[in-house]
C-alpha cells in the first residue's frame, strides 16, 4: 500500500516513533544516540517519499537536528536560507563538529563535500552575505570578521573556510526563533588554533546591531568538550552577550571537575553577570587522569594572578558573585558529578563550600555524587532553601545506610546551636532514603 493512501494520523505516528525522546524531559541528557542517525536516515526516506508524507513529516525531521562536521553545518545553514518556511520547525540543536581545520580529524574531507554542496546549490558566484540576505538577514558583517575583506566576493570565494564555518553555524541559531535546547561540545582540532569568537560576534551583532531576538525559547544549554581541552572557549562563544538568553532555565556543564575547570569559569566570569538559570548539573570526566581538587583552586587564582591563600578564595567568590546580582542565585537544583578522586572522596570539595556560600546557601535540591556526607560545605550558615539532599556514591556511608546512621549524618548538620537544615524535608544517601518530617 502505498504511503500517501494512509491515513494521515497513521503516518505521523509512524514518524514520531523514529524520533529520540524529547531531551531534557525526564532527565538531563541529550537527544542524540547510537540509533539517532539510523531512525533519522529512515525518517528522511519517508518523508521525501511523497508530496503528502514530505508535508506530514517534514517538520518532525527538523525537529532535531545534528550537526557532527563542516557538511553538516553547511547543509542545514543552505537548507534554512533557502527555505525560511523549515525554521520554526527546528526544537533541538545539537553541534558536535569541530569549528577549525586539521586534516588528522577528517575535516579536510568535510570541507570538500562542503564546497562541493555549495556550488551544486548556489553556484560560487554567490558568496555568504547575499545567502544570508536572501533569507532575510542584513548583518554588518564587517564588525564580526575581517574573513569578507579577504575572501567574500565575487571573483574569488572558496567556501567553506574555517570563519564561514563558524558564521554559518551562527546563522543557523539566529534563523530558527523555536529552538528550546542547544548542546555544543567544543572540538579543537589542534593544539595551534586560536578560537576567536566569530560565533559570538555573529550572535552579537544579530541582537545589538540589528534587534534580532535570536532563540527567544531556548530553555536548555549543555556545553561539553574533548579532553584536555579549554570549555572556557565553548562558553565565551555564546555568554558575551548573556542578556539574550533571559529565559535559560538548565544549564548543563560537561566534562568538568567542579574543583578545577569550573571553578576557573567562575574566576573569569566566564557566564556574564545574570542569568535566570534555575538547574545547574556540572558532569566531571569519569576517565583519565584525576584532578587534585586540593590543588586546584589556588591553581586558579594564579592563573589569573590572584591571591593563592586558600583563605582569601572566599573573598574573591564574594567580590564577584554578589547575591543580588549573581548570574547563579536562582538555583533551585545543583546537581555536581565528581569524578573520582581519593582526596575529595575523603575530606570534600573544597570549592562547594564556597560556592554554596556565594550564592546565598544551598539550593531546594542539592544532589551529588562520589562526595562525602557534605557536613563541612553545608555547615557555615541556616541552609532555608533546602528541601533535599542527595548523595550518591556516599564515600563515608555504607552501600545501605541505616537509619540511624542517616538521622546521625544530619545531626552533624547544625550552626551556633541550631540546625542548618530547617525545610529539609527528605535525605537520599547511596540506596537509602529518609523523610525528615516523620
Amino acid at each position: 500500500m502505498p504511503l500517501s493512501t494512509l491515513p494521515i494520523e497513521l503516518v505521523r505516528h509512524v514518524g514520531r516513533l523514529l524520533l529520540p525522546e524529547e531531551p531534557y524531559s525526564t532527565r538531563p541528557d541529550s537527544f542524540y544516540s547510537a540509533d539517532f542517525i539510523e531512525n533519522n536516515r529512515t525518517l528522511r526516506a519517508l518523508t521525501y517519499s511523497c508530496r503528502s508524507t514530505r508535508t506530514i513529516l517534514e517538520p518532525l525531521l527538523l525537529r532535531f537536528i545534528l550537526m557532527t562536521d563542516a557538511a553538516d553545518i553547511t547543509h542545514f545553514f543552505l537548507l534554512l536560507a533557502q527555505n525560511p518556511r523549515l525554521c520554526p520547525y527546528v526544537k533541538h540543536v545539537a553541534c558536535l563538529s569541530a569549528l577549525d581545520w586539521d586534516t588528522s580529524s577528517g575535516w579536510s574531507a568535510s570541507r570538500i563535500r562542503a564546497w562541493r554542496m555549495w556550488r551544486v546549490r548556489y553556484g560560487l558566484d554567490m558568496g555568504f552575505t547575499a545567502v544570508m540576505a536572501h533569507a532575510g538577514f542584513e548583518l554588518d558583517y564587517g564588525n564580526i570578521s575581517n574573513v569578507f575583506e579577504e575572501i567574500d566576493s565575487d571573483t574569488d570565494y572558496a567556501p567553506p573556510l574555517d570563519e564561514l564555518v563558524k558564521l554559518m553555524f551562527g546563522s543557523v541559531l539566529i534563523m530558527t526563533p523555536e529552538v528550546e535546547t542547544l548542546f555544543f561540545h567544543h572540538r579543537l582540532s589542534h593544539q595551534e588554533f586560536n578560537p576567536s569568537n566569530i560565533v559570538g560576534g555573529i550572535l552579537n551583532e544579530a541582537v545589538n546591531g540589528k534587534d534580532y531576538v535570536v532563540m527567544p525559547k531556548l530553555r536548555v544549554m549543555e556545553f561539553g568538550t574533548q579532553e584536555d581541552e579549554p570549555l572556557g572557549d565553548a562558553i565565551e562563544f555564546f555568554f558575551d552577550e548573556p542578556d539574550m538568553w533571559m529565559n535559560l532555565r538548565t544549564l548543563i556543564i560537561d566534562d568538568s571537575d567542579f574543583d578545577d575547570q569550573f571553578f576557573q569559569l567562575l574566576v573569569e566570569r566566564s557566564f556574564g553577570s545574570e542569568l535566570p538559570v534555575e538547574e545547574l548539573y556540572v558532569r566531571g570526566k569519569v576517565t583519565g587522569p584525576p584532578t587534585a581538587p586540593t590543588d586546584s583552586v589556588d591553581g586558579a587564582l594564579d592563573e589569573f594572578d590572584r591571591d593563592t591563600s586558600f583563605e582569601n578564595v572566599l573573598d574573591v567568590l564574594e567580590n564577584d558573585f554578589q547575591p543580588k546580582n549573581d548570574v547563579f542565585c536562582n538555583l533551585r537544583l545543583l546537581d555536581v558529578d565528581f569524578p573520582p578522586h581519593p582526596t575529595r572522596e575523603r575530606i570534600g570539595s573544597r570549592v562547594l563550600k564556597l560556592f554554596l556560600t556565594a550564592i546565598g546557601g544551598a539550593p531546594e535540591t542539592l544532589r551529588l555524587t562520589r562526595h562525602p556526607f557534605p557536613t563541612e560545605a553545608l555547615s557555615t550558615a541556616v541552609q532555608t532553601r533546602l528541601k533535599a539532599l542527595v548523595v550518591k556514591e556516599c564515600t563515608d556511608m555504607p552501600e545501605v545506610p541505616s537509619v540511624y546512621e542517616m538521622t546521625k549524618a544530619v545531626a552533624t548538620l547544625s550552626h551556633e546551636g541550631q540546625s542548618c537544615v530547617p525545610e529539609l524535608d527528605w535525605v537520599h544517601l547511596n540506596e537509602s532514603r529518609k523523610e525528615m518530617r516523620s
